[in-house]
């Protein structure tokens, strides 16, 4: 695709600040497809450390595009397919957690879930960074954060959905993974709603489950 239009020529890139909605939406949902799956780190034609929504524009010369920016009022949601099992192997702990609802959420709000793990005491929290992001993070007992991501970007990037709802995806498919200071945290989302509307109708709900590994 990238070849067809100019913009990889002889395996390098060749920057179209003028693509088309469709180049920019295809690339969009594929580099994010591979991203999230660690392949974008066999691509030699591109950066290293490369990110979709960070370095799209400076490496291919044009912005990340998603389906839902042609309508700003539709709504679409995910459901994690609950028949198939999930591999809790490696992690300490497993606690479910949703986002809260309402026209009074606010950039800052946040809610906390306490834990123990081999008698040292962790803390999850659940940040809102916007009426459609949330922040999820790991703190140690001094408040350190250990390891810390987002939600919106990864929900948005699911191959499986567009404008119109999907229910069932595979645990793969909803699953997105963060690491640091020795800890790794998989979050799996169970449920996802997303409303584009306008003022305060504009929202989105997230219901999922954690599993972290603290450092040893």
């Amino acid at each position: 695709m990238l070849q067809a239009e100019g913009v990889l020529v002889n395996g390098v890139i060749a920057p179209k600040a003028d693509a088309d909605l469709t180049l920019r939406l295809e690339t969009t949902s594929i580099l994010n497809y591979l991203e999230r799956r660690k392949y974008t780190e066999d691509l030699t034609w591109l950066p290293a450390d490369f990110d979709t929504n960070r370095d799209m524009q400076k490496v291919l010369g044009y912005e990340p595009a998603y389906e839902y920016m042609g309508s700003p009022d539709q709504n679409f949601f995910a459901n994690l397919n609950m028949e198939e099992p999930l591999n809790i192997e490696g992690y300490d702990v497993l606690l479910q957690v949703s986002s809260k609802q309402g026209s009074d959420v606010k950039a800052g709000d946040r809610s906390s879930y306490d834990f123990n793990v081999r008698g040292e005491k962790y803390q999850l929290i659940l940040e809102w960074l916007s009426p459609l992001d949330n922040k999820v993070a790991i703190l140690d007992s001094s408040g350190k954060e250990l390891v810390a991501t987002g939600l919106y970007d990864f929900a948005t990037s699911i191959p499986a959905i567009s404008d119109r709802p999907k229910e069932m995806l595979d645990v793969k498919d909803m699953t997105l993974d963060a690491a640091g200071n020795g800890c790794q945290m998989r979050i799996i989302f169970q449920n996802i709603n997303i409303n584009y509307g306008r003022g305060a109708q504009e929202g989105a709900f997230y219901n999922l489950f954690v599993l972290v590994a603290v450092p040893k």
